[in-house]
């Protein structure tokens, strides 16, 4: 099975989270296609609004008074002048079993002028224009078009399988491109795995750092990650489908789950030894044009951003802001990853 193990160290985009599909059961394709009004009914692109989902912390709670026990990966960045920036390995998504947060994160984020993300999903969320363009953008324009014209029967029969297995009817999302049913793939796995983006470091540290009114320093953006993911051909696509199915369902979820434990557990050794052995087994199933497709993938979904974060990183840096720079995990792990980046460039890199 293909496996987007480094993408699942992130979890999945840092704004890019969608709520539930369309509505269970089998829906006609005249009553799914009728109007682009309808279709955002039945599954809207969402983004925390407010900090109403975010974990309640109780100061006067005896409960609450120690941490969640989880170590997060992070790394303290020097350069000549002896500016420092606090580095840390997000997922979008967790459970509330992580909260509080331990000390060593929070007194980070507390020093720090800035908070560096991938893109601010609270402002995000409450942009209801750029919502509706970006469903606007979900579904086909004609509606003869469906997605079993842009996907490969297998991939298309698997997703059958694994929506019905789910609940859902394939029949009410045919209308819909590769790149929404993905993240509805994902998003579903994430739910049953009890991960859940509302609660994900990204929203909890955000939402904090807008009632704080800390400076909020965007690396990306959330039309960035929207068009990378749109512009994704349908080849590359036909791959990242292809393992949704309702045979790896379990094996999906005990991928997710395992990748949450290292994410909580904090050890670059074993995650990157995690991370290389999925890799060498991924590549060893797939045929000489998959691998070609695989390595695209990880080039627009990784490598291409890590440099451009790395960049960022820099720049924050040398302006000798004190930085809580907070991006997906996957980003920071192994050659090409954002520490290798700044040990290359003559920064000091020290886990901490």
């Amino acid at each position: 099975m293909f496996k987007k193990t480094k993408a699942f160290l992130s979890v999945i985009l840092a704004g890019v989270m969608l709520s539930s599909c369309a509505a269970k059961g089998s829906s006609s394709s005249e009553d799914e296609s009728s109007s682009k009004a309808e279709s955002t009914t039945k599954a809207v692109v969402t983004l925390p609004q407010d900090s109403s989902s975010a974990p309640e912390e109780d100061s006067n709670s005896e409960e609450n008074a120690a941490d969640s026990g989880i170590t997060p990966l992070m790394w303290k960045v020097t350069n000549d002048e002896g500016n420092e920036l606090i580095l840390i390995g997000s997922m979008h998504a967790l459970a509330d079993e992580c909260y509080p947060l331990p000390d060593r994160v929070m007194k980070a984020y507390e020093n720090a002028e800035v908070i560096a993300c991938e893109l601010d999903a609270v402002t995000a969320a409450n942009d209801l224009a750029k919502q509706l363009e970006i469903m606007n953008q979900s579904t086909y324009d004609d509606s003869a078009e469906n997605i079993a014209l842009h996907l490969s029967k297998e991939t298309v029969d698997g997703l059958t399988s694994f929506f019905e297995a789910e609940g859902y009817s394939m029949d009410s999302l045919k209308h819909y491109k590769p790149w929404y049913i993905s993240l509805q793939c994902d998003n579903m796995i994430m739910a049953q795995c009890g991960l859940n983006s509302q609660v994900g470091l990204d929203n909890y540290i955000l939402q904090k750092a807008h009632e704080d009114g800390k400076e909020i320093y965007e690396v990306e953006s959330y039309d960035f990650q929207m068009g990378m993911l749109m512009n994704f051909s349908d080849e590359l696509y036909d791959l990242l489908l292809s393992e949704y199915t309702v045979e790896n369902i379990e094996l999906l979820k005990e991928n997710l789950t395992k990748t949450y434990e290292l994410w909580k557990k904090g050890d670059i050794k074993e995650t990157e030894s995690y991370v290389t052995q999925a890799d060498e087994a991924t590549y060893g199933e797939l045929t000489d044009k998959q691998k070609e497709l695989l390595d695209e993938y990880n080039k627009l979904f990784l490598y291409d951003r890590n440099e451009g974060m790395a960049e960022s990183a820099e720049k924050l840096l040398k302006e000798h802001k004190n930085t809580f720079f907070m991006v997906g995990l996957a980003h920071f792990i192994g050659d090409g990853g954002i520490v290798d980046l700044l040990e290359k460039k003559g920064y000091t890199v020290e886990q901490i």
